[in-house]
């Protein structure tokens, strides 16, 4: 039997943001019908491009600490 949303919702409640976020990318690719398989292409051309914009030179790299800085911020 499968469990009721209330149910669904307050384990989601539960779940740490990561965690949250990697069922919500499992919900949207399930929704969209995409495979695994497919996600992994897209996202491996996705990195290919911005690992080109950092080698040419057309985008530049935000040093980790400046990242986990600013999200350390903004989640509190």
């Amino acid at each position: 039997m499968a469990k009721a949303i209330s149910e669904i919702q307050a384990e989601i409640q539960e779940l740490e943001p990561l965690q949250k976020r990697e069922l919500l990318g499992f919900l949207v690719a399930d929704l969209e019908g995409s495979t695994n398989g497919e996600l992994d292409e897209v996202w491996l051309k996705e990195a290919q491009r911005r690992f080109q914009e950092l080698k040419d030179g057309s985008a530049q790299g935000i040093p980790a600490s400046q990242v986990f800085a600013k999200l350390e911020r903004r989640l509190g």
